[in-house]
């Protein structure tokens, strides 16, 4: 089976609101409208969606154009992080620190171990649940830090966010029967 793993588009950060509740912002409403336009779509047969809304309200996107049954799951959302704001400079040196010192917390985030086993628990579900449905193809709508915690682990890869996504709003293709990496990641 083939999983079209999708990050959340582009956002709109505020102080007055946590990351979780962050929302899509115009530009991220342009990617959204251009990945819908991929040829992709029409192989995929369910969407899973973290509970984030900058990320379920994408996958509904998709979900409602192209008529693909949606779940909103949990597990899959980004790094546990203390509902804190921080501005991009110590937001990046955290997320280095992260994936630099998986057992580590930086400023109360949770661990990328624990990240790592969250998402694993998540991804094995999805995986056990629509193999038994027999699916050739689903997306999964998640995050940046712990999408690349995934696709570092199926590719035996010390984790760092060089080997992520190079933009907000990307893709990577990956074949859970042989736990293999297919692709790249494409920004949308």
């Amino acid at each position: 089976m083939k999983i079209y793993l999708i990050t959340h588009p582009d956002t709109v950060p505020t102080s007055e609101k946590v990351p979780p509740k962050w929302k899509i912002s115009e530009d991220g409403w342009k990617q959204v409208r251009s990945l819908a336009k991929r040829k992709f779509w029409s192989e995929v047969e369910f969407i899973y969606a973290s509970t984030e809304p900058k990320a379920h309200l994408a996958g509904r996107y998709w979900a409602k154009k192209h008529r693909i049954p949606m779940k909103i799951v949990e597990g899959i959302d980004e790094i546990r992080k203390r509902n804190q704001f921080l501005r991009k400079k110590q937001l990046w040196e955290n997320v280095d620190y992260f994936y630099a010192n998986p057992a580590k917390s930086a400023r109360g985030w949770e661990t990328a171990r624990n990240c790592l086993e969250r998402m694993l628990k998540a991804f094995n579900r999805i995986v056990s649940t629509e193999k038994k449905k027999k699916r050739k193809a689903i997306a999964v709508v998640s995050h940046g830090a712990v999408a690349n915690l995934y696709v570092c682990h199926l590719k035996k890869i010390k984790p760092s966010r060089k080997v992520g996504q190079k933009k907000i709003g990307s893709w990577i293709v990956i074949d859970t029967d042989r736990k293999k990496v297919l692709t790249k990641w494409r920004a949308y």
